[in-house]
């Protein structure tokens, strides 16, 4: 199976694209190029700022896209959008509740109707 990861070098997305990668998949990985270069040296990386143009996302063929690195909606919705008609799958996934961030306080209570957050685009 051929699997895109937006990004996929750091936090959650590294321990899933060393799974993949062990268990025979084919990866790439579509990312802003801050991690080490040498991690997952022998796979495609295609370096863009998801703050940009996506459209690099388009050009790529893929069974399951997996995104660990949405920080917002409109740049999940961008890319979601980019991949429409090159992979059968996209899946995200968020860590946002696994600990507090400068973004948010440490005691929330969430609604529907719950402010939320302004996030700085190139912030993660």
């Amino acid at each position: 199976m051929h699997i895109l990861f937006l990004g996929g070098t750091s936090f959650v997305g590294r321990h899933l694209a060393e799974a993949m990668i062990a268990a025979g998949h084919n990866v790439t990985f579509f990312n802003r190029g801050m991690t080490d270069g040498s991690l997952f040296a022998s796979h495609v990386h295609l370096q863009v700022d998801r703050c940009g143009d996506v459209g690099a996302l388009g050009t790529v063929d893929v069974d399951i896209v997996i995104d660990t690195s949405g920080y917002t909606p409109d740049s999940v919705r961008a890319s979601a959008l980019a991949v429409a008609g090159h992979a059968s799958r996209y899946i995200f996934m968020s860590s946002i509740d696994v600990g507090a961030t400068k973004f948010f306080a440490k005691k929330r209570s969430w609604t529907s109707r719950a402010p939320t957050a302004s996030f700085p685009c190139a912030q993660g």
